[in-house]
């Protein structure tokens, strides 16, 4: 199962040097490795590869990333299905969870300090 990646949209963003290192070489290694043991892969990808646009997506919904997290990890998802390995592509959509590691707030807790704080912002779901 690979579930690693860098999932800081707004640090995808910024540093998407490291982002691309992450999310796109990382999985090409990753497979690289499936490969030699010939190894059934599951990918652990995300919503971000849609535009968010219409909500309740399939996989047959055309992907649309609208940021660079979303297009690293679309990237990843390509590498996985041209691999000729055993694969699945889970896309999760991670609202609400544990409390992340010190210093990373999930979506769900994002939400909430903003809106403690009086602050809106306009995301897509």
């Amino acid at each position: 199962m690979h579930a690693a990646a860098l999932t800081d949209v707004d640090l995808c963003e910024k540093d998407k040097n490291l982002a691309f290192n992450v999310n796109v070489l990382g999985t090409k290694n990753v497979v690289e490795a499936c490969k030699k043991v010939n190894a059934h892969l599951v990918y652990i990808s995300t919503d971000y590869v849609f535009s968010g646009e219409k909500g309740y997506y399939s996989e047959q919904d055309e992907t649309n990333p609208l940021n660079y997290y979303g297009f690293t990890k679309l990237e990843g998802e390509k590498i996985v299905e041209s691999s000729n390995l055993s694969y699945l592509i889970a896309r999760a959509s991670v609202i609400y969870g544990s409390r992340p590691a010190a210093g990373k707030v999930n979506f769900a807790l994002w939400a909430i300090e903003k809106l403690k704080k009086g602050d809106y912002s306009e995301v897509v779901l």
